[in-house]
């Protein structure tokens, strides 16, 4: 498939877009303008001037002043996403500038003077120290590291993690195995639902507290910032990816970390009131168009930031535009070479039933349902809790209900409640429909009997 198709559907609809009013509390970028934060205006431009080098002295940069014939304004940075500025934004709040506030400017705003020393102070601090980046070593002459492999590959998850906890403090922190250490407990605690357990390995690997290599230390802070994203501290964990993709010297991990940030935008908009989806949809052109599409992994990501796309269209109620959209990633994703990541169609195909849904086109819906249900594995997960045959089992229950058909919506609802009890799509239909959960419990009740 070719970069050009794919860049024809991430433009679709652009020009008409519209935005629904919910996502319109703040400031919105256009490709004339950008985001700043006001510092301060000032009738003196001695005064601004002042103001100026202050903020280059702690490291903010850059820093410009654009005057008029009364004012001279000071601000700082230039920002594509407003979620960026409102970081900068707050850091300067800490620092007590409490009235700074998130502007947007033309691009052509003229500029009398300007403090441009470097990069942009980072927000999020992943901190630096001797042991941050350590060239990789191989382990494979040390006996606890042969042990805990040699249980894990043989199911003894327990014992391996009992081990990993014995050896802990016998390793000095200097010694690359105590980031091996940290990593494991980390990982187990992590898939136990254990975050802030997890969170505990995982910052000693991400901040140099103990020896790894820099593909290590990286990993373990993408850890860190999918953990944030769970605990639904959003801002925080867009922060973190942010923070990994300017630092990382690993391409896949850049774009990896690039993709989620984006999709961070969106839910901060959507759950958080934060931003707005235009924002989004422009950051993702942006990272498709950076994407270089030379393995299957970034093929995979591309697909990804434009099923993020289609759904900022979804999320400000363009139905028809997410579904001309739909129609065309559907297309190009059968071309693909390798066949179509299956995570990514099986997404597609959920959230394209949904738009038909809403649509009330209940037989396009259902079978797009119907492909999810038939064509993958029951298994399937993608963004954290989503599952694409939990996402179709509902919009069956939906249809069947506008059908009349009650029982049968009921028996779809409690086979996704029992099938897929941790998924975001079953705590919605839990607070839904408390009598499906009723029902669930008894089944459960009665089978124990």
């Amino acid at each position: 498939m070719g970069k050009l198709l794919i860049c024809q559907i991430l433009l679709t609809g652009v020009l008409t877009s519209q935005v629904s009013s919910q996502f319109l509390s703040d400031p919105i970028a256009t490709p004339e303008s950008y985001y700043s934060v006001h510092i301060g205006s000032y009738l003196s431009l001695a005064d601004a001037r002042e103001q100026v080098h202050e903020l280059s002295q702690l490291g903010f940069s850059p820093v410009f002043i654009i005057s008029d014939e009364l004012w001279h304004d000071v601000y700082f940075g230039r920002f594509n996403v407003y979620v960026d500025a409102l970081l900068y934004k707050n850091e300067l709040s800490a620092r007590e500038m409490v009235n700074c506030e998130i502007v947007t400017l033309p691009a052509e705003a003229a500029e009398l003077s300007i403090v441009n020393s470097g990069p942009l102070t980072p927000v999020f601090y992943f901190e630096y120290n001797h042991m941050s980046q350590i060239p990789a070593r191989t382990f494979s002459e040390d006996s606890v590291y042969l042990e805990v492999e040699r249980l894990e590959a043989t199911g003894n998850y327990e014992s391996a993690q009992d081990l990993c906890e014995q050896e802990l403090n016998n390793y000095p922190s200097s010694d690359q195995m105590s980031g091996y250490l940290h990593t494991r407990l980390g990982i187990r605690h992590l898939l136990a639902g254990e975050y802030d357990t997890a969170l505990h390995h995982f910052w000693n690997v991400s901040n140099g507290n103990v020896a790894s290599d820099s593909l290590t230390r990286n990993t373990a802070m993408r850890r860190v910032a999918w953990i944030l994203r769970v605990q639904n501290d959003r801002l925080r964990s867009y922060q973190a990816y942010r923070e990994i993709e300017r630092i990382t010297d690993h391409d896949v991990l850049r774009v990896r970390c690039g993709v989620e940030a984006v999709s961070l935008i969106m839910e901060l908009a959507e759950w958080d009131g934060i931003g707005n989806v235009v924002d989004c949809r422009n950051a993702a052109k942006r990272a498709f168009q950076s994407n270089p599409l030379t393995n299957r992994t970034q093929v995979e990501l591309a697909c990804t930031l434009q099923l993020v796309f289609m759904e900022t269209y979804m999320l400000t109620g363009e139905y028809l535009t997410a579904r001309s959209i739909c129609d065309r990633m559907l297309s190009e994703f059968s071309n693909l070479p390798g066949g179509p990541p299956e995570r990514e169609l099986a997404a597609l195909l959920f959230m394209f039933g949904n738009i038909c849904l809403d649509l009330g086109d209940f037989e396009a819906a259902e079978n797009c349902y119907g492909r999810v249900l038939n064509e993958f594995s029951a298994d399937v997960e993608i963004f954290d809790r989503h599952h694409p045959y939990a996402e179709a089992l509902n919009g069956m229950a939906l249809i069947e209900e506008q059908r009349g058909r009650l029982d049968r919506a009921r028996e779809l609802r409690v086979e996704l409640i029992e099938s897929y009890p941790n998924s975001v799509i079953a705590g919605r239909v839990r607070s839904a429909y408390p009598s499906v959960v009723a029902g669930t419990l008894a089944t459960q009740s009665s089978t124990e009997q």
